[in-house]
């Protein structure tokens, strides 16, 4: 089995070149709640986002669920016919009282269910979670049939176009901020600097974070906004002559956001900012190396 924590995408707009990876909110570890027999939520394909997250590592290839406030869970899918598959245990209940097994499943991959129609980044899917049994506070649970939802009578929408109409509105407004945001970093630097100047370089992250509230059948997107600059002393890094550098010294910088309400016929409904908020971090040293002396 493998953790993770709730979905997060990073693009790092430094140097005008923009990178996505899968960060994570916040230290606290997964969290997850009982899933019913049946339920909708966001089906995530795209590999290159699926890969170390705070130490905790999954499958570059595996396919991902978000459902709700919780940590994304993996799914499994019964495959008889394939030599790999695997017999695995599963929590129902609410407290995973109940273990239920299940013969002949494998991790979901996009390559594993694109043959059911499943092609793009994000789909909405309505799944059957342990053959109706539900799931339990658990990392994963096998997807005993999968819907594709998005793009039929039900949700006319593509969750694809919708996460880029979002980003590309996300990323006009975080340029329209430039100068209230430069403001903000010099607040935060003249209370940490002390006639010291910035060492750079200024980052710029905008993070994105999914959700969908199956209650309100809606899609909600929080994008988060950071730039940070800092007074660091670089060091050579704890792995030897090829490791990255290390930074230690106070950062500071500005964040803030916006959060995107997307009703169920897929229209952006809201559009609530976020007050940009000045911010100082100490960054502490890199843990000495564990590598043995020769």
């Amino acid at each position: 089995m493998f953790n993770i924590i709730l979905l997060r995408f990073s693009v790092i707009l430094a140097s005008n070149k923009h990178a996505m990876s899968l960060t994570c909110l916040d230290d606290s570890g997964p969290r997850f709640a009982p899933l019913p027999g049946e339920t909708v939520g966001l089906l995530v394909l795209d590999q290159s986002l699926l890969g170390d997250m705070e130490g905790r590592v999954g499958p570059k290839a595996a396919a991902a669920f978000v459902n709700g406030s919780q940590s994304f869970r993996w799914i499994y899918i019964q495959a008889k016919e394939d030599p790999d598959a695997e017999e695995m245990s599963f929590g129902v209940g609410k407290e995973g009282e109940v273990q239920k097994r299940f013969k002949c499943v494998l991790l979901a991959t996009r390559d594993r269910l694109k043959a059911q129609g499943f092609t793009k980044s994000f789909h909405l899917a309505r799944m059957q979670i342990n053959a109706g049994d539900g799931s339990a506070k658990e990392e994963s649970f096998v997807a005993t049939s999968i819907q594709r939802l998005d793009d039929s009578k039900e949700y006319s929408w593509k969750p694809d176009d919708v996460i880029r109409e979002v980003k590309s509105r996300a990323g006009k407004h975080f340029v329209a901020l430039q100068a209230d945001i430069k403001k903000s970093i010099e607040v935060a630097r003249e209370s940490v600097a002390n006639g010291r100047q910035p060492t750079g370089p200024e980052e710029s992250y905008m993070t994105l974070t999914l959700r969908w509230i199956a209650k309100e059948e809606r899609l909600r997107v929080q994008v988060d906004f950071r730039t940070a600059n800092g007074i660091y002393v670089v060091g050579q890094g704890v792995e030897g002559p090829k490791a990255a550098p290390s930074r230690t010294g106070t950062q500071f910088g500005v964040i803030g956001g916006i959060v995107f309400e997307v009703a169920k016929e897929g229209r952006i409904e809201q559009m609530n900012t976020m007050k940009l908020t000045p911010f100082t971090k100490e960054l502490a040293p890199p843990p000495a190396s564990t590598r043995p002396l020769p």
